[in-house]
Order: C-alpha cells, then sequence, then structure tokens
C-alpha cells in the first residue's frame, strides 16, 4: 500500500470508530480499533502509519492530536519526536488550562520517546 491509502485507511478506520464511540458512549473503541489496525500492518506499511501519525500530531483536531499522541506512545514511534517538538512550541503559548496541560504531556512523550532511541 502507499502512503495515500495507508492515510486514507487510517482516517476511515478513526471516523468509523469515532462514530461507534458515541453511539456506544465507549471513548475507548477509537483507541483499540486504531492500535487494532496498526498492529495489522507489516514493518513497510508501519513506516508509512508512522508518517501519518506524525501529520496527526500537528492536526488543528485536539482529538486526532490525541490519538496521534496515543499510537506514538503505544508503539513507540521514535519518529514522532520531531512533530511533538513542533507541537511544543506551538504551545508554549497556550493561555487554557486544557492546552498547559497538552503540553506537559507533549514533553513527558518527547522524554520517553528520546529516551527509547538511545
Amino acid at each position: 500500500m502507499d502512503l495515500e491509502g495507508i492515510r486514507n485507511g487510517m482516517w476511515v478506520c478513526r471516523q468509523t470508530a469515532e462514530e461507534h464511540s458515541k453511539h456506544y458512549k465507549d471513548p475507548n473503541i477509537i483507541r483499540s480499533r486504531l492500535w487494532a489496525m496498526y498492529g495489522r500492518f507489516d514493518e513497510e506499511n508501519r513506516i508509512l502509519a508512522n508518517l501519518v501519525i506524525c501529520e496527526w500530531i500537528l492536526s488543528e483536531d485536539s482529538k486526532v492530536r490525541f490519538d496521534a499522541i496515543d499510537l506514538a506512545y503505544h508503539f513507540k514511534v521514535r519518529e514522532a519526536v520531531r512533530p511533538l517538538e513542533t507541537l511544543a512550541r506551538s504551545l508554549e503559548r497556550a493561555w487554557s488550562i486544557h492546552e498547559v496541560h497538552e503540553r506537559e504531556k507533549v514533553m513527558r512523550m518527547i522524554d520517553f520517546l528520546s529516551a527509547d532511541s538511545n
């Protein structure tokens, strides 16, 4: 599969899971479906999926960012460090408590993934 195919597949998976999550009032559906999808990828497709995760980390949609950060953490996607650093810089000017907490979480993720690569 190519990058566009992986990107579209992951997006459809996430959107469908989000609809089911709302319907069944179960926020874990999105996480479990994305984890399952990523887990089925072979090495070549995981490389492409990691690129999508990096794109999602920079999304304007905080829910998409959350899912991407969760995937990066669970599957130790070291390629996510750079977009996480970019996100952290954008959150430096944060004024809402939510953004302050998001930046703290992002900084912990950077430390976690950077330590994992050493």
